[in-house]
């Protein structure tokens, strides 16, 4: 501590938000019945419990369980499921004393017969991670005016406050122009428009947008129609405070319908939310001083803010029979998923590419039979802000897969299948900051030594600049590198990063 001289010091303890990422990740089960003629129902509802997540440099490892009932098509005795998961998942930046906070729920489940005897299960599980830097750091507040020029920055950064999981119910008219003999398939997805706070609600706006497939009873065609329903919805969160910021991310949990009168169905919804809440935080700190004769200590602080966005995609193509006639024979046997993920960036704008994957499984001669098939898919998306050296995360979801085969009686010549998919994405971008915060100043030349040296030591402060070396920055100012790293008490020249800053001694 600077001797005879004055500082004020502040100590700045938080819980600073890094991150937040979206990861999916299956798990496999194998259920074996008690007989080879029973066959299961894929089940509603399977918890998600005992989670843990531990940190470590560029990975997160997250385990867990699931339990619940899987019913039998007899409607006799279900079967218990209860099984333990472990995954290690790779993400660049984590350390292993960040604080991870994990939000774990079942995505999709996907039932495969693997033979006569084994059914295997295979849960999506939709994993949220909002990873939390533990901050406890003393800086300097305030100093004397003779200990030199302090120069202030404001910093700016989230604040995590808790994450919450909430749901809603919603009902929708479908209208349909014919009457339905039989109900094939319903499916939507979410898109959500409008984020409003108001006091200790949070006010949300959007539409659900989805399909329906019935055969029809005047002429016996399978038809295939498509509805809207704009929504509104306030949700009460007493936690919610004016200073706060809530980011949300939707699903569709359960859709089905309650009644059917003539040519009108009445569609039920029922949409989870994952909401994040974080303060949003504003200090002002002493980021340099200049013009003095003390040693000045410095923290580096690194930190990022996320922003997100989330928009919608249908997939629609055309596919030969013969290719999709695994389709056909077995629908409950689909596993979907999205591989090849690619994505461009320019200024204000993203592009997203990638393959819609169906893999098919069909049992035959007791020997299970795999059919694959991949659509490309492209989007553009334009992001307020969006630079071409930000990090961008790109989260996609299948809200659903509609096969359309045409089952009209009067046709006889078929050979084609419609394929459909509506994709959600969560894009999250990753602003980087990096300040550098003055934690001290200290003395370690002796009195005479200080009188009779110049009154102002350094000439400037140098931000080091990408591909910089110290020997470079000399050149740069005149000076042997030594004189650098002697004013900045570097122990190794080589070790200088992008961002840091100097003191460039007088000549």
């Amino acid at each position: 501590m600077v001797k005879g001289k004055e500082i004020t010091t502040n100590r700045l303890y938080d819980r600073m938000v890094v991150n937040e990422r979206f990861v999916w990740e299956d798990v496999t089960v194998e259920i074996q019945p008690d007989s080879p003629d029973r066959d299961i129902i894929k089940p509603n509802y399977i918890e998600v419990k005992n989670i843990t997540a531990s940190p470590m440099p560029d990975k997160v490892e997250i385990a867990g369980e699931l339990e619940g009932e899987v019913p039998y098509l007899d409607d006799l005795s279900p079967e218990y499921l209860s099984t333990s998961f472990r995954k290690t998942i790779n993400l660049q930046g984590v350390r292993d004393y960040h604080e991870i906070i994990p939000l774990v729920r079942v995505d999709k489940i996907y039932k495969q017969v693997k033979d006569s005897s084994v059914i295997k299960l295979k849960f999506y599980l939709e994993i949220f991670l909002q990873i939390i830097r533990p901050m406890d750091i003393e800086i300097v507040k305030e100093m004397a005016e003779d200990l030199g020029e302090a120069n202030r920055e404001r910093i700016t950064y989230l604040s995590q406050v808790k994450s919450e999981q909430k749901s809603f119910q919603l009902k929708c008219d479908h209208l349909l122009s014919y009457n339905p003999k039989e109900i094939k398939q319903i499916d939507a997805g979410i898109e959500l428009s409008q984020i409003n706070q108001e006091n200790e609600t949070l006010i949300l706006g959007g539409k659900i947008i989805g399909q329906s497939a019935f055969i029809a009873e005047e002429t016996g065609e399978r038809i295939k129609e498509s509805f809207t329903e704009d929504f509104y919805q306030e949700i009460s969160l007493p936690s919610l405070k004016p200073e706060m910021v809530a980011d949300v991310f939707p699903r569709i949990e359960t859709i089905g319908y309650s009644d059917q009168k003539e040519q009108k169905l009445e569609i039920n919804v029922e949409i989870s939310l994952i909401i994040s809440l974080k303060n949003v935080i504003e200090k002002e700190v002493i980021s340099e001083v200049v013009h003095t004769d003390a040693e000045v200590d410095f923290e580096t602080l690194n930190f990022t803010i996320p922003k997100t966005k989330q928009i919608s995609e249908q997939v629609e193509k055309r596919v030969p029979l013969e290719v999709a006639e695994n389709l056909q024979e077995n629908t409950d046997g689909i596993d979907a998923q999205i591989v090849n993920l690619t994505k461009e960036i320019n200024k204000d704008m993203i592009t997203i590419k990638g393959q819609l994957e169906l893999v098919t499984t069909k049992q035959v001669d007791q020997k299970t039979e795999d059919n694959e098939m991949q659509f490309d898919f492209q989007k553009d998306v334009r992001f307020k802000g969006m630079q071409r050296e930000d990090n961008v995360y790109v989260h996609p979801r299948i809200e659903f897969v509609i096969l359309e085969f045409n089952e009209s009686e009067h046709e006889e010549n078929n050979n084609e299948v419609f394929v459909q998919a509506f994709i959600n994405f969560v894009i999250i971008k990753i602003k980087d900051y990096q300040y550098q915060l003055v934690t001290d100043l200290e003395y370690n030349q002796s009195e005479e030594k200080l009188k009779s040296s110049n009154q102002t030591t350094f000439l400037k402060v140098y931000v080091v600049q990408k591909n910089d070396t110290i020997y470079e920055i000399a050149h740069r100012f005149g000076l042997d590198p030594e004189d650098i790293t002697k004013a900045n008490d570097i122990k190794n020249p080589d070790m200088v990063f992008e961002g840091q800053k100097l003191f460039i001694p007088k000549s």
